[in-house]
């Protein structure tokens, strides 16, 4: 129910390399529930927030986002942002980014 109307989705992924399999997994079942609602993915305001980028084994953010998109033609268009959550890095560019994407949503007039 959490999904139902929504404009907008963050999608979270985990710079550490143990994690990688587990972005995938969250992003294949956050389509599936916006599938439910007949709301595909590539109709919302979309975002990616690349946390724990301050992590010593840390991937670069390219390496981790790169193949959650792969099949995504507009890939290039989508906002990532990393961030370091406990430090504020990247949380107030992450809401920005947000926002954008929400007023392209919105029709002229």
């Amino acid at each position: 129910m959490i999904l139902e109307g929504v404009d907008a989705v963050v999608f979270v992924a985990d710079a550490r390399p143990d994690r990688q399999q587990a972005n995938k997994a969250a992003l294949d079942e956050l389509r599936t529930h916006l599938d439910s609602y007949d709301v595909p993915l590539e109709r919302l305001g979309f975002v990616v927030q690349c946390t724990f980028i301050d992590a010593p084994d840390a991937l670069p953010v390219a390496d981790v986002v790169t193949p959650l998109l792969a099949d995504r033609a507009d890939a290039a268009a989508i906002p990532v942002v990393g961030t370091v959550p406990v430090r504020g890095q990247g949380v107030l560019d992450t809401a920005h980014q947000v926002a954008r994407q929400i007023l392209k949503l919105v029709p002229p007039g």
